[in-house]
């Protein structure tokens, strides 16, 4: 094949390249319908994302841990007061349970029962009588973000 027609082949490749993503840029109501089904065809498995390397969807549900003496009041394992550190590791700490919890688990993996206690020392010397709960608030339907049902799970743990 000669230099010539390898580069009229290579220029009608860029020139279809470029049709192709005009034609898919461009409004439907430009380009027929057929050329439009085409450069979709063409384009994504190329180009699109998904969404989800810049602005992956919103977990449907929020987690928090609570802890009680037996029988007392509930209160978050780290509330807004908290420096930011203990704050993330008690946000991610939860995110973790729940994952065990929608498995069925009620009962968090030993070194997150060490981690969940270590973090409540100086709530009570007496690990014994605390009891842990995960409280999710969940979104029925994302086109009703506000509108969330609360699911409590009380977590079980080994004796110290």
């Amino acid at each position: 094949m000669e230099a010539r027609t390898k580069h009229r082949i290579v220029i009608g490749l860029v020139v279809l390249h470029v049709f192709m993503l005009a034609a898919y840029t461009m409004p439907p109501t430009y380009v027929p319908s057929k050329f439009h089904v085409l450069s979709i065809r063409y384009v994504r498995p190329l180009f699109h994302q998904q969404w989800h390397l810049f602005a992956p969807d919103p977990p449907l549900c929020s987690c928090v841990l609570e802890v009680a003496e037996s029988a007392g009041e509930w209160h978050p394992l780290v509330n807004a007061t908290f420096d930011p550190l203990p704050r993330r590791m008690a946000r991610h700490l939860a995110e973790y349970v729940q994952d065990g919890v929608a498995e069925g688990d009620h009962r968090p993996m030993p070194v997150l029962q060490r981690a969940i206690r270590s973090m409540v020392h100086d709530f009570t010397r007496e690990t014994d009588s605390l009891q842990f709960r995960l409280v999710e608030q969940c979104v029925q339907d994302p086109e009703l973000p506000k509108d969330r049902k609360t699911r409590i799970t009380l977590l079980e743990f080994d004796r110290p």
